[in-house]
């Protein structure tokens, strides 16, 4: 038994010191900056402002207290997208969050190359993604190949399609017939 008590002490001081090498790991490392490019006032402020809850919270529940949130409202009368962006730059943040919508997106996806600043935006627009600008949002293109997919498991191999007169009209059309084409399906119909 006086062994087996031994053995216990130690393993609870190895445990102890391995708690405080842990701690001194952790308070050396340096917090994370993360900007937030969110569309906080306009017409589209319930969207942003339901991302930023969305990002508070997850934030909250880490409790992770080295990361750091810096927000910037990208429909502000004051300022345009451009000038937030390199407010967070000079912010010296780690990575951007946003912006939401493609136009925006558009303005400042340069940027981010020479920056050499990693943007993940909430866009599902895969046009707009480069080495460091990514999309987090669902596809158009990844819904149309999944209902597909199930079309096709149902043993469906005849479609008519309608879409829209556009270049995702375009881009869809040419993924669906690839799409049939590989996997024994035709369409009968294609209505623009």
């Amino acid at each position: 038994m006086p062994n087996q008590n031994n053995r216990i002490n130690q393993i609870q001081k190895q445990d102890n010191e391995i708690g405080v090498i842990k701690a001194k790991i952790n308070s050396s490392l340096p917090s994370i900056k993360v900007g937030l490019l969110l569309p906080l006032s306009g017409k589209n402020s319930t969207v942003g402002k339901s991302l930023l809850r969305a990002a508070q919270l997850s934030l909250a529940k880490t409790q992770n207290k080295d990361i750091k949130l810096i927000i910037k409202d990208t429909q502000s009368i004051n300022k345009n997208i451009i000038r937030s962006y390199y407010e967070l730059i000079n912010e010296n943040v780690d990575i951007i969050l946003g912006p939401v919508f493609t136009d925006n997106i558009k303005l400042i996806s340069p940027l981010s190359i020479d920056e050499e600043k990693i943007m993940i935006t909430f866009s599902n627009n895969t046009e707009i993604k480069n080495k460091n600008t990514f999309i987090s949002g669902t596809t158009p293109e990844n819904e149309i190949v999944e209902i597909f997919r199930y079309a096709l498991s149902k043993g469906k191999r005849k479609f008519a399609i309608i879409l829209p007169n556009n270049n995702y009209g375009k881009r869809s059309k040419k993924l669906i017939e690839n799409l049939l084409k590989i996997n024994n399906g035709e369409v009968s119909k294609i209505v623009f």
